[in-house]
Formats: structure tokens, sequence, C-alpha cells
């Protein structure tokens, strides 16, 4: 799941900054320009660390299982 999250983060954010789905090139060519590709990663792996922020917080607030096994 992470991947297809951070697969469509990225792609969201190369729209956000300037390509479309429809002209999106190799990333054999990604050098050309690599601002844009590099912005776009960056922020998908921010929101990816973000999110993973979240979960351990809330995580930790759930406490100790305090279950038994009989």
């Amino acid at each position: 799941m992470g991947v297809v999250v951070g697969s469509v983060l990225f792609l969201r954010w190369l729209n956000y900054y300037g390509l479309s789905a429809s002209v999106l090139p190799a990333y054999t060519e990604w050098a050309q320009s690599p601002g844009v590709f590099i912005k776009a990663f960056q922020n998908s792996w921010l929101v990816i660390t973000g999110l993973t922020a979240i979960a351990v917080v809330t995580s930790a607030m759930r406490g100790i299982d305090t279950r038994t096994s009989k």
C-alpha cells in the first residue's frame, strides 16, 4: 500500500508542478529537468513521513495491550 500511496502522491505533485500525466517523460529523460522531479519526490516523501509520524503517535496513544491469555 505504501508504494501505491507514494506513486499517487508523486504523480499528483508532478501534475502540480506542471507535468501532465499524458506527457510524463520516461525516467531516463528526467535529467533534462531534474528540479520538477526532485521537488515532487521530496514533497511526496514529506507527506508519507507525516503520515508515518501520525501512525506512530496514535499507536503510542493507544497504550499497552492489557489482555491476558488463558
